[in-house]
């Protein structure tokens, strides 16, 4: 979110119109830059609630841990790559 966020921001300044692959790599980069975050915290995270919940509340700890944040930083991507492939360029208001 923070590199496609920077990098919308700089072309949507520069009233520059990337192409598709050019905004929707960063996307994609957000992605796998979340991706090796969450894979890191995977096995600390688990073992601690683990030991910690009930199973119930062990798997929606999971999804407040790992499911919203990742759809929240995968949506705001998305919306500054349109934001920067838009014709008229009108900054969001963010």
């Amino acid at each position: 979110m923070i590199l496609s966020w920077q990098i919308a921001k700089r072309r949507i300044a520069r009233k520059e119109t990337p192409g598709v692959i050019a905004s929707w790599s960063l996307v994609l980069m957000d992605g796998a830059l979340l991706l090796v975050v969450m894979a890191l915290l995977w096995a600390p995270i688990t073992a601690w609630l683990t030991a910690l919940l009930a199973p119930w509340a062990f798997y929606a700890a999971l999804f407040v841990i790992f499911f919203v944040p990742i759809q929240a930083v995968l949506i705001n991507a998305a919306i500054w790559a349109v934001f920067s492939r838009s014709q008229d360029n009108d900054t969001p208001n963010t």
